[in-house]
C-alpha cells in the first residue's frame, strides 16, 4: 500500500485481477513481511494502510516480480528510500530471476542517488512514459 506521496498501484491491481497480488507489512520490529494484497487492513502510524498482523505471511521466494516504490530513482536503477533498508532486505531475499521494478514518475528520476553497500538495484524502471530495462 502506498505511503502518502508515493504512487498508488491500487488501480493497477483492480485492472489485473488474475494476478496474485501481494503487499508488505511493516511490523513493529524486524523485516518487512509479505501478505495477500486483499487482506484486512489497518492504518500504520505513518499514514498508509497495511495488512493486519494476523494475516498469514507469504514467503518472499514466491514473489515473481516486485514493484518497488521509492522517493527517487536514478538511471542505473538505484533507489532512494526512506533510510531504513526495509525494501533492500526484502529484495535481497527474492529469487535471483525475479524482476525488481522501480515504480516512479519521470519528475522523480535523478541523475544519481546516494547508495549504501546493502542497496539492491532495480532491473527495470517504469514511469508514466514507459518501461526501461536496466543494463
Amino acid at each position: 500500500m502506498a505511503i502518502p506521496g508515493e504512487l498508488d498501484l491500487g488501480p493497477v491491481v483492480a485492472r489485473l485481477p488474475m494476478i496474485e497480488w501481494l503487499t508488505t507489512r511493516t511490523p513493529p520490529a524486524g523485516p518487512l513481511t509479505v501478505h495477500p494484497y486483499h487482506s484486512p487492513l489497518e492504518l500504520h502510524r505513518f499514514g498508509f494502510h497495511q495488512p493486519v498482523a494476523s494475516v498469514p505471511e507469504v514467503a518472499p521466494a514466491r514473489i515473481e516480480v516486485a514493484l518497488v516504490p521509492g522517493l527517487a530513482f536514478d538511471p542505473l536503477g538505484r533507489r532512494l528510500g526512506r533510510g531504513k533498508g526495509y525494501y533492500d532486505r526484502l529484495l535481497a531475499g527474492l529469487p535471483a530471476d525475479a524482476p525488481r521494478v522501480g515504480v516512479t514518475l519521470d519528475r522523480l528520476m535523478a541523475e544519481t542517488v546516494p547508495v549504501d553497500p546493502h542497496d539492491v538495484a532495480m532491473t527495470h524502471l517504469v514511469t508514466e512514459n514507459g518501461v526501461r530495462e536496466i543494463a
